[in-house]
């Protein structure tokens, strides 16, 4: 036992229920717990987190910017942040849809006080991500839950212009 404790952050009422059921699965129920926030202000103590992971999240995030700073502002010094998100491909118009208007991921961490350790692009994801959207975009429906309703409409939106973003990896440390 590594004497983890987790929080895990999201908008949707029905994500964070759903994560909570299978909580035991992965960790003793004591050790993690489960909160519906803003990315941007999760209202969890300050400097209390040695790592903060945001998997395939800063893209959908209205306040990116605001997201990075949260995760600096929980972490410890030395604390690590690692992300994985879509940015626009150089020279492509900035007018894609927003969740590729990232135009640099480490810039923008930079710009929230973040030090970038890693930046590494993952050309085969693209595949990935073609998939993981068209499987949504089949179960949606009237009676799918939200989450899985927002991916559905931005999987319609992003599958046009997937060829016109790159996937990456950035961890960097406050």
């Amino acid at each position: 036992v590594s004497g983890a404790r987790l929080t895990g952050v999201d908008f949707s009422p029905g994500a964070i229920a759903q994560t909570s059921r299978r909580a035991d699965g992965f960790m003793p129920r004591s050790r993690a717990s489960f909160v519906v926030a803003d990315a941007a202000d999760t209202s969890l103590p300050a400097k209390t987190a040695d790592a903060v992971v945001c998997i395939d999240a800063l893209q959908l995030v209205p306040d990116k910017n605001g997201l990075l700073r949260e995760a600096a502002r929980i972490l410890w010094p030395d604390g690590r942040i690692a992300i994985t998100t879509w940015e626009r491909c150089r020279g492509e118009p900035a007018d894609l849809p927003p969740s590729y208007s990232i135009a640099d991921t480490a810039a923008l961490a930079e710009a929230a006080g973040l030090r970038v350790l890693v930046r590494e692009e993952c050309d085969d994801w693209l595949e990935q991500e073609r998939t993981f959207y068209q499987h949504v975009i089949a179960e949606d429906g009237d009676e799918a839950e939200p989450a899985l309703r927002l991916l559905a409409e931005e999987g319609r939106s992003l599958l046009p212009h997937s060829a016109s973003a790159r996937r990456l990896l950035l961890v960097a440390s406050v």
